[in-house]
């Protein structure tokens, strides 16, 4: 019988991917799991790539990009184990953090996500957890306070035990299993990357679960999902994501002021920087305004 599951999401970036699959069957002294890797029809060799290196591992074929969650969901539903890791494809493990983890998820009760403590490069602390998103919150974000505040969150939280509860778990890596993750709805296929770990960690609390962040753990992850104005593939996505977030998780009032706080302060930044002919980035919060501007009629 199959202990439990790690899954993966392939897209291009072979030799990241090649990376973080060696580390997991270099480090986990388990010999009772099964690693899925999800291909979301990469156009690079990943495929021929995880056939020659990797031939244990499960590989299901996508034809078309289908995104983050629902790529995830497929890998679920063809798990053999109750219990799920999902794993980012640009993280690398230094230590085993599986056997510890799943001992305090069958421990403990009414749990439902069970993240971990994430690192740079450098090995120093990465952010592993959030707290819920708030108006608030994103106020700070925006008028670029969010370093202050974020440090003065996270070292109250942080070295108080080797497993503490939190809101949010970060989805780079994270344990729950196959009947808490089906009960909570799996994850939410309108996002197609980004915000989609902070909606699931609402809706295990909303259906009466805990999360959890496993604070000793050693896993680096090459990857951070800062809201950069450059790349517009994120810079949208991110902001679509949240904007579901708020219509779906919140109440249509909050949900407004998200928006129009939003347009407010991407004004702001639009007139910055047309005024100092950044034009990448002027034409990026064109678009988010422009998001957001339709998204006010719509609610």
């Amino acid at each position: 019988m199959i202990e439990f599951s790690l899954i993966l999401i392939s897209y291009n970036k072979p030799e990241m991917l090649k990376q973080t699959l060696k580390s997991l069957i270099d480090n986990i002294k388990s010999t009772n799991y099964e690693i899925i890797v999800v291909d979301n029809a990469s156009t690079e060799n990943n495929i021929k790539m995880i056939e020659q290196n990797f031939p244990n591992v499960v590989l299901i074929k996508n034809n078309t990009n289908l995104g983050f969650g629902k790529a995830n969901n497929i890998g679920m539903e063809n798990a053999k184990s109750e219990y799920l890791f999902f794993v980012n494809s640009d993280v690398i493990l230094i230590d085993d953090p599986t056997e510890k983890m799943l001992q305090f998820y069958k421990d403990t009760s009414n749990i439902g996500l069970l993240g971990a403590q994430l690192l740079n490069s450098d090995m120093t602390k990465q952010e592993s957890f959030y707290s819920f998103p708030s108006v608030t919150k994103r106020i700070v974000e925006l008028t670029g306070m969010k370093k202050f505040f974020k440090k003065f969150y996270r070292d109250l939280k942080t070295g108080t035990s080797n497993f503490f509860e939190i809101d949010s778990i970060v989805g780079a890596f994270f344990l729950v299993s196959k009947d808490v993750f089906e009960k909570i709805g799996k994850f939410d296929t309108f996002y197609f990357m980004y915000v989609e770990d902070v909606d699931i960690s609402v809706q295990s609390r909303i259906h009466g679960y805990r999360n959890f962040l496993y604070a000793e753990s050693k896993i680096i992850h090459l990857g951070k999902n800062h809201e950069f104005v450059e790349n517009i593939f994120l810079f949208e996505n991110r902001n679509k994501g949240l904007i579901h977030y708020y219509k779906k998780n919140r109440n249509k009032f909050i949900s407004t002021i998200f928006i129009i706080i939003n347009l407010k302060l991407f004004l702001i930044n639009f007139l910055i920087t047309k005024i100092k002919h950044e034009n990448l980035k002027s034409e990026n919060y064109k678009k988010i305004l422009k998001l957001y501007w339709r998204e006010l009629f719509t609610q």
